[in-house]
């Protein structure tokens, strides 16, 4: 059972992935119909060996893998929506409102599971958390424009 668990958790991660992709970029203009994707698919960074390996460790039944790619393809596609409104902002503090907010994702997501997940099967996830966002982590926050907004206690305004 396990080699088919993992498939199917690789094929889900992948449509996970791809979930996640829509929502970052628009699509590609096209070649026409019959235009065919140009070599492998590539998978982001954090989709490594060690997140799928901790996802096949929580041993889950093919009803809770369903249900468990649906809210681990929300949190990565909030998560991803999350960074780029945060950069549009151009806070300084880039770094720790992402923080701040993704933790509040992670709880959402951790609420959600909790109607899935046995509690025997809650380390192995805890694990499973912990593998993904530091992935997540590794990944650079975009890059700020450098926009006109004056830092917090620079420039004109009432003193």
């Amino acid at each position: 059972m396990l080699p088919r668990s993992i498939g199917l958790l690789f094929l889900a991660m992948v449509l996970v992935v791809a979930r996640a992709a829509a929502a970052e970029e628009a699509p590609a203009p096209s070649a026409g119909p019959a235009a065919a994707p140009e070599g492998p698919i590539q998978l982001p960074s954090w989709m490594s060996a060690e997140v799928v390996k901790a996802a096949v460790g929580i041993n889950m039944t093919d009803a809770q893998q369903h249900e468990f790619n649906e809210v681990v393809g929300d949190y990565v596609t909030n998560h991803f929506a999350m960074i780029q409104k945060e950069a549009k902002r151009e806070a300084p503090d880039l770094e720790q409102r992402v923080k701040s907010r993704d933790n509040a994702l992670v709880r959402k997501m951790d609420t959600r599971m909790h109607e899935i997940l046995t509690k025997e099967q809650w380390p192995a996830y805890e694990n499973y958390t912990k593998t993904l966002r530091a992935e997540l982590k590794a990944n650079p926050l975009p890059q700020q424009s450098g926009g006109t907004r004056a830092q917090p206690g620079v420039g004109g305004g009432r003193g």
